[in-house]
């Protein structure tokens, strides 16, 4: 069963989604993107640091809360 947060109207929050926590003991590979969001660079690498771990769902996930703060 796949559960999704958030809803169509939720693009633009500055607050991290409880479901999508972010994580400070993950390393410290950073890839700069084009984003004025700090929120969605953080789950961006965390997505990165996840992916190299093996950890492809939750990478996912921190790919997603990525775009949901910076969807452009």
């Amino acid at each position: 069963m796949l559960v999704t947060h958030g809803n169509p109207g939720s693009q633009g929050h500055e607050t991290p989604s409880a479901q999508v926590p972010l994580y400070d003991n993950l390393g410290t590979l950073h890839y700069p993107i084009t984003t004025v969001v700090p929120l969605a660079q953080r789950y961006f690498d965390q997505g990165l640091r996840l992916y190299y771990a093996f950890n492809h769902q939750e990478a996912i996930q921190s790919f997603q809360e990525a775009a949901r703060f910076d969807p452009d």
